[in-house]
């Protein structure tokens, strides 16, 4: 069986500049691809029968907490608005649809702004708070080795109300088969990242791609990913005197430990310990740094100013996190009114992702 020849050449098509293809396809996830445990996506409801593009952007964007834009191109073009009870990913997909735009999603996937699609596609998959997007096909050629292969990137991001502390980088495939029904052979690996903000990228390799084929008529897979869904605030209206103070938070066990002030530097020292549940996933010790990133200790004065640690030692050995924090002297957390929070992420838990791609380009 003859594999593609390449001429020694990487090729690359971003999909977004494919010659012929002018549409967008969107796949949601069947019921039998929805996983317990995946958070359910934001839903909106709308009906602007007479709203420009610019208007139904601005709709979506305060339904859906994500800062949606457009280009000034498609701005004032009439997109009657008419949603009910539809997920925000689909809705925003089907509003580029309706108008021949696209999304650019930013760096940070906080952000998407609608501009012109041209003469190329957007082929996407949704499921739960994730939108999968593809983003470049290319083509690989060892001369040395005379192995040919077949890369496709895909861009995942997500409602930025999710933190996601640890994502694969190589998603399993359980299907890729071409327009020819010819089932490929997908590269498998085991490898994380660790996005700081809410998007991320995937990357599948695929081999025995054959010359005559022109699409990927299917491609699906999953990931996981390891998610919260909120940060937990815990409020201590009163310091530990004689002994600690602990309290149960949403499965959290916690326990203000002490308070001491350290006159010879200037310093009030705290000490806080709390436990996860038996269900937190499972972390190496070089990654702990990686999901403690959003936790906070911080004073509230009774005028509701915040004041915030001048030093801080926090870390984690399996479910159980110890922070202590220093803040100086000059404040008096013993007078009345005065209120120390606790801003965690929990509850934490792993959860897989599936998706499905039709008819990806090849080059």
């Amino acid at each position: 069986m003859n594999t593609r020849r390449w001429l020694g050449l990487v090729l690359l098509i971003v999909v977004s500049g494919w010659p012929g293809l002018f549409s967008t396809s969107v796949y949601p996830c069947r019921a039998d691809e929805v996983v317990s445990g995946l958070p359910p996506p934001t839903r909106v409801q709308h009906n602007l029968p007479t709203a420009t593009v610019r208007q139904a952007v601005t709709a979506l964007s305060q339904s859906g907490g994500v800062q949606l834009d457009t280009d000034p191109l498609l701005a004032e073009r009439p997109c009657p608005l008419s949603f009910h009870d539809v997920p925000f990913w689909q809705a925003i997909d089907q509003l580029a649809a309706r108008v021949q735009g696209r999304w650019l999603v930013s760096a940070d996937g906080r952000s998407l702004r609608l501009v012109p699609r041209g003469s190329g596609q957007t082929i996407a998959s949704l499921n739960g708070p994730f939108r999968l997007v593809v983003q470049a096909v290319t083509a690989r050629l060892v001369p040395e080795l005379a192995a040919s292969s077949c890369d496709i990137r895909l861009l995942v991001h997500w409602e930025p109300q999710y933190a996601i502390y640890r994502m694969d980088s190589v998603p399993r495939i359980t299907v890729a088969i071409d327009d020819r029904g010819q089932a490929l052979q997908a590269e498998t690996g085991k490898s994380y990242q660790y996005p700081l903000a809410a998007s991320g990228e995937l990357m599948v390799r695929l081999h025995g791609v054959q010359r005559s084929a022109q699409r990927l008529a299917r491609l699906e897979g999953d990931f996981h990913a390891i998610i919260a869904e909120r940060l937990l605030n815990v409020v201590w209206n009163t310091p530990p005197q004689a002994k600690p103070v602990s309290q149960t938070v949403e499965m959290l066990q916690l326990t203000w430990k002490s308070m001491r002030k350290i006159e010879s530097l200037e310093l009030w020292e705290v000490e806080l310990e709390w436990l996860y549940p038996s269900s937190h996933p499972a972390f190496d010790s070089f990654e702990e740094s990686k999901w403690l990133r959003d936790v906070q200790l911080i004073w509230r004065m009774p005028d509701g100013k915040i004041v915030r640690p001048q030093g801080e030692d926090i870390y984690a050995s399996g479910r159980q996190v110890r922070a202590v924090c220093q803040f100086p002297t000059r404040i008096d957390p013993m007078q009345r009114g005065w209120a120390l929070i606790l801003v965690t992420p929990a509850p934490l838990r792993e959860v897989k992702v599936p998706f499905r791609l039709e008819n990806v380009p090849l080059p």
